[in-house]
């Protein structure tokens, strides 16, 4: 049997990142606000996990031992930026939206030997839309919808989805809300995050539903 060993290092040092960032908002009309961000990250010293040279341990049971001991052998860059609006299109309706994009770009140094750290760093959705409604209907009933699509993430082998989540509430009481929810409904499930260093099986989100009581005095 092989005993794979992830050791620390004195030799390791802080990793480094300078950031620039940018934003702007505007509101054109006093019912419709926009905002921009934008941001570059460098980063340098990232942590890697490098292959050592297998060793024998014979205690307690003979076997092999594979050392994986950290440094700092990768460094790259990020940038991309976000566009958000908010809108209240009525007294009764309000209307959210936002686009990110997201860019990554690591490199290993020469000579890491280093499988897993690259992937899991650059292991994000490139692309993401978010769009979100509140109304307020008659009788003391409200309505939320959030829909969100997710850009594919292929070092990480996630599949792009959309989502779409809806809330149906009554305030029947000034102090008691009732709430009906359901999540992920446009499919019966979908992955959103993978383990790189360990071998597991993907955990999927589930479509689902519940229902909120919420009482406050």
């Amino acid at each position: 049997p092989v005993l794979t060993e992830i050791q620390g290092s004195e030799d390791f040092t802080s990793e480094e990142l300078i950031a620039y960032e940018f934003g702007y908002r505007v509101r054109p009309l006093r019912e419709a606000s926009f905002d921009l961000a934008v941001f570059r990250n460098q980063y340098d010293n990232l942590l890697t996990i490098e292959q050592g040279t297998p060793y024998f341990d014979p205690s307690p049971t003979p076997h092999y031992v594979l050392p994986l001991p950290e440094a700092n052998k990768m460094r790259g860059y990020a940038y991309g930026g976000e566009l958000a609006a908010d809108c209240q299109l009525a007294g009764w309706w309000r209307l959210r939206a936002s686009y990110s994009y997201l860019e990554v770009e690591l490199t290993l140094d020469e000579g890491s030997t280093d499988i897993l750290s690259k992937d899991a760093a650059e292991g994000s959705p490139q692309h993401q839309v978010r769009l979100h409604s509140r109304m307020d209907l008659p009788r003391a009933f409200e309505l939320d919808l959030g829909f969100r699509y997710v850009d594919e993430m292929p070092s990480v082998d996630i599949d792009s989805y959309s989502a779409l989540d809806a809330r149906l509430g009554w305030s029947c009481l000034n102090a008691l809300r009732i709430s009906i929810v359901g999540q992920n409904l446009l499919q019966r499930k979908h992955g959103e995050a993978e383990a790189v260093s360990l071998d597991c099986v993907l955990t999927e989100v589930e479509r689902g539903a519940y229902v909120m009581i919420d009482w406050r005095r």
